[in-house]
């Protein structure tokens, strides 16, 4: 008599499209690398006093994904006054500069 074991898939998705194939972790959504990923996002940590601590914490620039997202993210933290316009303004600058090294 065999036993079939259904082991849950991690939910992320690259940027391809494809899904991830690790094992979700017991109870979560994600796999190990991907669950800590999400969790140690800069937009999901409490907001500390020391200035712009964990501004630069983008993801890897390597595609137009994850540049389009540190856009969105710097945009966000300029609007709800984390950061001034003029380092927004810096750090768009340097985006701009990644999508047209691309």
């Amino acid at each position: 008599m065999s036993t079939t074991i259904i082991v849950p898939q991690c939910h992320h998705r690259k940027d391809n499209g494809i899904r991830c194939g690790s094992p979700a972790l017991r109870g979560r959504d994600f796999c190990y690398f991907h669950d800590r990923q999400r969790r140690d996002h800069p937009t999901r940590r409490p907001r500390t006093n020391t200035r712009y601590r964990d501004i630069m914490q983008f993801r890897a620039l390597d595609n137009r994904q994850a540049i389009h997202d540190a856009l969105i993210d710097t945009v966000n933290r300029m609007m709800r006054n984390e950061i001034e316009a003029k380092d927004a303004t810096a750090l768009i600058y340097a985006l701009q500069t990644a999508i047209q090294n691309l």
